[in-house]
């Protein structure tokens, strides 16, 4: 699959997202067949239910996670200490 070589996308971040999982009774695609997918296309991979909803937030959140450390791959630890001192 060349998702990862179209339009300059080789360091971009993807997660593949496994919908409807409520409806395991009719699943298709086996979790793990999911995961090694994503392993093998270097991508995260996350089982979602919008109905239930079950890693919609988390979804999201990581994509938000995977944008920021792409953009900024390097940001500045934290300092410690070096706040407001009352007296």
């Amino acid at each position: 699959m060349g998702v990862r070589n179209e339009g300059g996308c080789a360091h971009t971040p993807i997660i593949i997202a496994g919908n409807k999982i409520d409806l395991n009774d009719q699943r298709v695609i086996l979790k793990e067949s999911g995961e090694e997918l994503a392993n093998q296309l270097g991508c995260a991979f996350l089982e979602t239910s919008a109905k239930t909803p079950t890693n919609v937030d988390e979804l999201f959140e990581t994509c938000g996670r995977m944008i920021i450390q792409h953009k900024y791959p390097t940001l500045p630890a934290k300092k410690k200490g070096g706040g407001c001192s009352l007296i």
